[in-house]
């Protein structure tokens, strides 16, 4: 990104990482996302203007669907496995962007919320 706008400063917008195990994620993985990405914000914080999280709560399951519709074209990995198309990219999409929150959809603080608050308050 640096490389890509060397004379400007970048903005992240809307990073995430899903707890869903539908889409490989953890509970465990979300922090070690969330680590990452304050150690990069540290190392380059004169050169971000911003970086906001996706979502701080997650939606209840099956309330994330992402219609048909909104996709334009059809995705394929080719061979006829199945697993490029527009019905599998809106399957996962959907359960990716329902567990991307930092508290799930009962109020509950996951792992990572814990390591956001921390970052946070050591840098207030």
């Amino acid at each position: 990104m640096f490389e890509l706008v060397p004379d400007k400063n970048i903005a992240l917008f809307e990073i995430s990482w899903s707890t869903s195990n539908f889409v490989g994620g953890s509970k465990e993985a979300q922090v070690d996302f969330v680590l990452q990405a304050f150690d990069f914000y540290s190392e380059y914080e004169p050169k971000i203007e911003f970086f906001t999280w996706y979502r701080q709560y997650d939606k209840p399951e099956g309330t994330c669907i992402v219609g048909s519709a909104r996709i334009e074209g059809q995705v394929s990995i080719g061979g006829g496995s199945g697993l490029g198309s527009s019905e599998f990219v809106i399957e996962r999409l959907s359960n990716y962007i329902c567990s991307a929150g930092l508290i799930d959809s009962d109020g509950n603080k996951k792992p990572a919320w814990a390591e956001f608050e921390k970052v946070i308050k050591q840098n207030q």
